[in-house]
């Protein structure tokens, strides 16, 4: 699964949940990452792991509406390989 899509399910459980919040999606996308992964993408930060990517895409399907619409992240070139 792309990590776009990731993203996706956990920004719209946690909206279910009333418990939205971008700090809470850095840190479960972190931890559903395998290790290798982590790596790669987070840094240390102040309130836990952080990565450019994940901020990028939180911020990209909150201005899209991607929550309720996936199917068009796979239209767009913007992930790489994510």
């Amino acid at each position: 699964m792309r990590l776009s899509k990731y993203i996706a399910y956990v920004m719209k459980s946690l909206k279910e949940k009333n418990k939205y919040a971008r700090t809470f999606v850095q840190k479960i996308i972190y931890f559903a990452l395998p290790e290798d992964e982590r790596r790669r993408l987070f840094k240390p930060y102040l309130y836990g792991p952080y990565s450019d990517v994940v901020q990028r895409l939180v911020q990209f399907l909150e201005k899209e509406d991607g929550l309720m619409n996936t199917w068009r992240i796979e239209e767009r070139t913007l992930f790489m390989s994510w």
